[in-house]
């Protein structure tokens, strides 16, 4: 009894009443597979979470203390597809952690070569990375979408907007390598209407392989440094 009155509290702070039941029942199966292994869920009523690199985020999944966090000082609508997406990544952690752990590998060796003024790999082994870190990544959205579809709740996470927002990050990877720089800070393109819009709806393609006119978007309103 306690337990289901410390749930309801929560969910009220969290701000789920009065949206489709879908988001309760998932909430409830998140809670249920963090606890089941051993995952710390942490819901912090700020607007940004340190993820330990000093880096303000909106939200993260950390596989060495096992801890999944988000902001939540925000409309549900904002901190929600965060929260399921970084849950996505959890779910990949516990599937495949070996895979998982090869795309975090992946990650740093690509922003070492981007961004390390010691002699690095050169650019060839690079793709590998991108491609691997695209893989992931793309797991990750289609994981989400599929969560959204299953529990309903397109209304708190409409569908087609997340997956065009999806293809913009994806996207952004392929141009990233070819740029050598990351997004400006609050320059993300999924953030960015004149980018993400511009983005197709599958989100099961070929991300390596950017469009003419998709890298138009990007080389015309992305801020990179």
């Amino acid at each position: 009894m306690q337990k289901a009155s410390q749930k309801k509290i929560e969910d009220s702070l969290l701000g789920v009443h009065g949206h489709p039941s879908g988001v309760r029942a998932l909430l409830d199966y998140v809670r249920s597979f963090c606890f089941d292994y051993d995952i710390r869920l942490k819901f912090s009523r700020t607007l940004s979470v340190d993820s330990g690199d000093g880096v303000p985020c909106n939200g993260y999944f950390d596989p060495e203390d096992k801890v999944l966090a988000v902001a939540i000082r925000k409309d549900i609508s904002d901190w929600f597809p965060i929260f399921l997406h970084e849950f996505c990544h959890a779910k990949q952690f516990v599937d495949d952690p070996k895979w998982f752990f090869a795309g975090c590998d992946a990650e740093a060796r690509i922003f070492e070569w981007a961004y390390s003024r010691v002699v690095v790999p050169p650019k060839r082994p690079i793709r590998k990375y991108v491609k691997l870190c695209i893989d992931l990544e793309k797991d990750c959205e289609i994981r989400t979408l599929a969560l959204v579809n299953k529990f309903d709740i397109a209304s708190v996470v409409p569908v087609e907007e997340y997956a065009k927002k999806a293809n913009a990050y994806l996207f952004f990877w392929r141009y990233f390598y070819d740029v050598r720089k990351w997004y400006k800070k609050g320059k993300a393109p999924y953030a960015l209407e004149d980018v993400w819009t511009a983005m197709p709806v599958d989100v099961a393609i070929d991300h390596m392989r950017m469009p003419p006119d998709i890298r138009k978007v990007f080389e015309a309103h992305m801020v990179v440094g």
